[in-house]
């Protein structure tokens, strides 16, 4: 028999991995949204002053440091809504193909309510967002509730509720750890950057849970047979579906048979690129500036701005947006949803979200601290973007980086003609993002180089150590029609599949040992 909330009734019913009753989080969240709701409507004073004394601190600290707000702005968009969008998206696909259609239909509809709410709670409350002495960030549309804060905790929340079934027992707690972590530094950075106070922030949490416990009780309630349903909900949303989303057992962890070596050798090659991308930015500012490299520096900004080429405005703003933090965020997340459904591996989506977490770290201190270039002003647009962060080029090297990883998380997985085109289409966005930088007036050629440098540098030391050890065990997606292995259908099929018996090793073989 299910209780009142959804769970089986007893004090094991929070659970071990902390994960609170439905029913529970319901009325924590309306009732913080309703008060702050009131109190905003109110324009309590007291409230008003707390959002704004806090808002005006942390204006003033942030202002003061460049590096700072571009790590607020990278990871403000993990909960920006247009990304929860296509993640949600993404993962009611993956859903769907794993044959869980009614997981995928609760994220569906979970996610179509917040596309609702948002903006409908924004319209009636008509909040102005906050006017601060420093601008660090703009946002348009109105303040309460903040759509990241709502976003994202919703988001991690979902991921979390339809992972939790493949999560062994004993890190369900780190699981749970995580999720808390993400949300609250998306909520901080709206703050932080200035764009909403801190009753916006706690507004949005608190409708979001309430949305998504809303969702939870009446998937459990209607959609999960009783047997199933009585099953406590730290063993995550529909337990029943761990089959279908436990990645397949590996002999060795994400990390490999050493993982702290792992880490320690990936911290060394960040220190080693970020000497070496350093070290070109100072070349080309200092030591070779007044030579015939500065001078095709500046000559090449000026023949592409001064191009013109019509109709071509357009396609550069698409291209440009290929490399936009907002969409590589976005792309990235699904990316990585997406090759652990496909290979039911953990490591191609470590091995994605390290190659541009590396990245963006990379690029805050090479450009924001290490080398003060400025932008080129040659164009309009370069006077509008922060005026030291011209080398590397950031959206160059994300995009270089987002394609280069999934072209070679697909080259490692896919067999036969295919193979070609996983490596060439995503080099070919890259460098359409570089040259649409260039285009724009808003880099130098060597801004480029130096992005392009980054990338290849990473991306060589990242893919040995994260993904190369299981070369020889690789999944593979889909092969041509005269190459022997796993079609795609039985890679995405519920359930372990165990190899052929005949492409198994031998245990005393190299091949075995390797694992």
């Amino acid at each position: 028999m299910l209780d009142h909330d959804g769970n089986a009734p007893g004090p094991g019913t929070r659970g071990s991995a902390g994960v609170p009753r439905p029913l529970t989080v319901l009325a924590l969240g309306s009732a913080l949204f309703t008060v702050l709701l009131v109190l905003v409507a109110l324009e309590w004073a007291p409230l008003r002053s707390l959002d704004r004394s806090v808002s005006l601190e942390l204006n003033e600290v942030v202002g003061a440091s460049g590096p700072a707000a571009a790590v607020l702005r990278t990871l403000t968009d993990l909960g920006d809504p247009v990304v929860t969008a296509g993640v949600l998206a993404v993962l009611t696909i993956v859903l769907l193909v794993r044959r869980l259609p009614r997981l995928a239909g609760w994220v569906a509809v979970t996610g179509l309510g917040l596309a609702v709410l948002d903006p409908l709670v924004k319209g009636l409350v008509g909040r102005a967002r906050p006017s601060l002495p420093i601008e660090v960030a703009t946002a348009p549309g109105q303040s309460f509730p903040s759509g990241h804060a709502l976003a994202s905790f919703a988001l991690f929340t979902i991921l979390l509720l339809v992972a939790l079934p493949a999560v062994p027992r004993g890190r369900r707690r780190w699981a749970v750890a995580a999720v808390v972590a993400a949300v609250v530094a998306v909520g901080f950075t709206r703050v932080a950057l200035g764009v909403h106070y801190v009753s916006d922030v706690l507004a949005g949490w608190g409708l979001s849970a309430a949305w998504v416990a809303t969702t939870a009780l009446v998937f459990r309630a209607r959609m999960v047979p009783d047997e199933e349903g009585a099953r406590p909900l730290r063993e995550g949303l529909e337990p029943d579906a761990a089959p279908a989303l436990r990645p397949a057992p590996e002999a060795q962890g994400a990390l490999g048979p050493h993982p702290g070596r792992t880490v320690a050798l990936l911290g060394a090659g960040l220190v080693a690129v970020t000497a070496l991308v350093a070290g070109l930015g100072f070349v080309v500012t200092e030591v070779l500036r007044g030579t015939w490299v500065g001078e095709f520096d500046r000559a090449a900004v000026q023949a592409l701005t001064t191009l013109g080429v019509p109709g071509l405005d357009g396609p550069a703003a698409v291209v440009n947006a290929l490399g936009g933090t907002r969409f590589v965020t976005s792309v990235a997340l699904s990316a990585a949803v997406l090759a652990v459904a496909a290979t039911r591996r953990w490591r191609p989506a470590l091995f994605l979200l390290t190659a541009l977490l590396g990245e963006v770290a990379v690029y805050i201190l090479v450009s924001r601290v290490v080398i003060d270039r400025a932008r080129p002003d040659a164009g309009a647009e370069s006077q509008a973007l922060p005026d030291l962060a011209s080398f590397p080029s950031g959206h160059a090297a994300a995009a270089m980086t987002l394609y280069g990883a999934i072209a070679l998380i697909v080259h490692a997985h896919v067999h036969g003609r295919w193979r070609t085109v996983a490596l060439i289409v995503p080099m070919v966005l890259g460098l359409l993002v570089a040259v649409g930088r260039l285009y724009r007036g808003v880099h130098y050629p060597t801004d480029v180089l130096g992005s392009a440098l980054l990338t290849v540098t990473w991306l060589a030391i990242t893919y040995p150590l994260l993904m190369r050890r299981r070369a020889g065990r690789r999944t593979r997606l889909w092969t041509s029609r005269r190459s022997a292995g796993t079609s795609l259908s039985s890679g995405l099929s519920p359930g372990p599949s165990a190899p052929p018996a005949a492409a198994q090793p031998q245990s005393g073989s190299p091949k075995g040992r390797r694992g």
